[in-house]
């Protein structure tokens, strides 16, 4: 099975997932109200962290090695595995019950949601990379199927006013959902994987460890960069109502960037597959990054123009500040396209260039909101965040043109500034100007189509088209 198909099963998988959770969230919103709706932010990102960092890598080491897992080495990695489960589920509820309890300062039901929330992300986690290892994308479908229904249902029957209880329960049990869906994967391959005779084989226990302590060191600083890490200063900083707009604007961006995601899921076990034909690993990268850049930069300008109209179609009237958090969060969206691609190559090698990176982000990040947020209040904490994606995605096309397997060329530079500074152009068009929603919405469609023109070389919609999937096909 080619990457096409491999990303057509992903893309319909994350596009349903991704309208589900959007659905959910917004009747979950609708009856939360902002500032019940801020808390659960906070809650939420406190158990992505956990569940994460409680890994220790588990799911990277997963979904890079078991593509080069012979079929008579499959024991071993089996043992392997199990006594890294139970090591991370042990951490996960661990950290669950003390973040919980001092952190968050739950009662006992809150508590017992969030443990089982915790449990769940880390079972979700492990399937999933196991489920991509495998190259089974089209299971991907399933799961994001059963997620969205139980966001769905859950919002729309058991939500109730301002119990964050009740919306902590509907999206720990649609991880639950998305978690049975892919463990129908987890012991077939895919026609996209290589034959037993055919892969290298899994290294030593020793390299294996390496790369896990590796990526979890980068996990903890993209967590923060990645997943909403300002929040914890603007949980000490902005006033509840505040922090609520902040988190449905963060949580709409985010739902919209797991839809770019599609890509990178695919990205990690297509690159090690082709870690040894450098000519079609160059290739790979190259058309993989200009695509995400065009899409991410698309994407950024339709929120820049239309970021207030799509808030309050999605949350209601309550939530209007948040479309102004948007417009402003918008150039972070169209520089986040070059980070996929770097990180995807990174996460293959030592990542020295990731740790890096994502740590002077992370403090970045965190100094930035805590300066500019008392100054600026939601505004200041948004600036932030675009900033530092602005320049972290600067030096990932920079470090991407001088890596001498990439085979870019300083174009790739060009690109990304086009599409950062056509969103900035936007942002600032529709944040200061204030022009009619036809007009800003036909500087969206023009500026759009340009860019597509420039990425595929041709004029018409349906040439456009084409050619988009000539180049994947392509891979």
């Amino acid at each position: 099975m080619s990457y096409l198909q491999d990303t057509a099963y992903n893309a319909a998988a994350v596009i349903v997932s991704s309208i589900g959770r959007l659905v959910g969230m917004a009747l979950i919103a609708r009856a939360l109200g902002v500032e019940a709706f801020g808390v659960l932010a906070i809650a939420g990102l406190c158990l992505e962290i956990v569940s994460r960092m409680s890994l220790f890598g588990l799911g990277e080491v997963t979904s890079r090695f078991l593509a080069l897992l012979k079929d008579e080495e499959r024991p071993r990695w089996q043992r392997i595995q199990r006594i890294w489960i139970v090591l991370s589920l042990a951490t996960a509820v661990t950290a669950t019950g003390i973040t919980g309890a001092f952190y968050l300062e739950s009662d006992t039901s809150t508590l017992a949601i969030l443990l089982f929330w915790s449990v769940m992300a880390v079972g979700r986690s492990v399937a999933e990379a196991t489920t991509l290892g495998r190259f089974r994308f089209d299971l991907k479908l399933l799961a994001g199927c059963l997620e969205a229904s139980v966001m769905v249902l859950g919002g729309l029957f058991f939500v109730q006013a301002e119990d964050v209880n009740s919306a902590l329960a509907v999206i720990a049990t649609s991880t639950l959902g998305y978690f049975l869906g892919l463990l129908l994967g987890v012991k077939r391959e895919g026609r996209s994987a290589l034959p037993s005779a055919q892969r290298p084989g899994l290294p030593p226990l020793r390299d294996i460890l390496l790369y896990a302590a590796n990526v979890w060191v980068i996990a903890f600083c993209s967590i923060l960069v990645w997943s909403r890490g300002e929040l914890t200063i603007g949980k000490e900083l902005l006033s509840p109502e505040a922090l609520g707009h902040y988190g449905a604007a963060l949580t709409l961006l985010s739902m919209v960037w797991y839809m770019l995601a599609m890509f990178e899921s695919a990205n990690t076990p297509h690159l090690s597959k082709r870690a040894s034909d450098a000519a079609s690993h160059d290739h790979f990268v190259r058309t993989m990054t200009r695509l995400m850049v065009t899409i991410s930069a698309t994407v950024a300008i339709f929120l820049a123009a239309l970021g207030g109209q799509v808030v309050v179609l999605v949350y209601g009237a309550p939530f209007r500040p948040a479309g102004d958090v948007l417009t402003v969060l918008a150039p972070a969206y169209a520089a986040g396209g070059m980070l996929l691609p770097v990180l995807a190559i990174q996460l293959l090698s030592n990542g020295r260039f990731n740790r890096i990176m994502l740590a002077m982000a992370a403090v970045g990040l965190l100094a930035l909101a805590w300066t500019l947020t008392p100054a600026f209040g939601i505004t200041g904490i948004a600036l932030a965040r675009t900033a530092v994606f602005v320049c972290i995605a600067m030096a990932a096309a920079v470090w991407l043109i001088a890596f001498r397997d990439s085979g870019l060329g300083l174009a790739v530079l060009g690109e990304l500034c086009l599409a950062i500074g056509l969103t900035s152009c936007v942002s600032v068009v529709t944040e200061f100007l204030e022009p009619s929603v036809t007009v800003r919405a036909g500087l969206c469609i023009a500026l759009c189509y340009l860019l597509w023109v420039r990425a595929t070389g041709a004029y018409q919609p349906i040439a456009m088209t084409r050619s988009g999937l000539n180049q994947l096909r392509g891979l």
